[in-house]
């Protein structure tokens, strides 16, 4: 089919013909606000981004799956936290909810 050709086409590229691996991640610092991280989102279209230390180390990432929550349950304090705090609380949330207790 047509999809198994285009498949076969892209893996015969390497990643540097393929411009994958040449730039650096979306990313925002641990210390930005929720909306600042949203906004840079914005600006590049992105579903999700990365959160980093000062020493350029991940912490976590931001996705629009994250957002929605905040929208859904109308936690709009939220969108002030900063990104570190944010993906910590994130992270507490989706546990509970993996474990049944939410």
């Amino acid at each position: 089919s047509d999809v198994e050709g285009e498949f076969a086409e892209l893996l015969a590229k390497s990643l540097e013909l393929l411009d994958i691996g040449n730039h650096d991640p979306l990313h925002i610092q641990t210390n930005a606000s929720v909306l600042q991280a949203m906004e840079l989102m914005s600006v590049h279209n992105a579903s999700s981004i990365a959160v980093v230390d000062p020493h350029g180390l991940l912490q976590g990432n931001i996705s629009m799956a994250d957002i929605r929550f905040i929208f859904q349950h109308g936690h709009y304090n939220r969108l002030w936290m900063n990104c570190f705090s944010f993906v910590q609380a994130t992270l507490s949330q989706k546990s509970l909810e993996a474990h049944g207790q939410v």
